[in-house]
């Protein structure tokens, strides 16, 4: 498991098969952005399970500290992940939809994947 300030060194990522962005990760540095990309390049794969990722470009001065330089180039991040804020997303599919509309989750369909060993999940879960 590693945070924000470790990607942008790539030796964190070098040895891993899959990188698991797993909640609302906004703030990324150049070089977590380099790392990330080179990471895809080299073949390994990404799963990402939040939104908003990869929105505003941030320095860490110090590690209690983050400055936000602005919004990412949203073609940039297209690149990288696929997508990115304004072009995708609930606003994007349905319009200016209301608080209510909700989403379905996250299901189990393949509990024998090897990430799942040791945890007692069931396929539907």
């Amino acid at each position: 498991m590693i945070d924000d300030g470790d990607m942008d060194d790539y030796s964190e990522l070098q040895n891993s098969r899959l990188l698991i962005v797993a909640g609302h990760d906004e703030y990324w540095t150049a070089k977590a952005k380099v790392s990330y990309d080179r990471f895809v390049q080299e073949g390994e794969s990404v799963m990402i399970l939040g939104c908003n990722t990869m929105y505003r470009k941030v320095e860490y001065p110090s590690d209690t500290t983050r400055k936000i330089l602005g919004q990412w180039d949203s073609s940039l991040v297209l690149q990288s992940i696929g997508m990115n804020y304004h072009m995708g997303g609930r606003g994007n599919t349905c319009g200016h939809c209301g608080p209510d509309i909700g989403f379905g989750g996250y299901r189990i369909i393949h509990n024998q994947a090897p990430f799942f060993e040791g945890v007692n999940f069931d396929r539907g879960d």
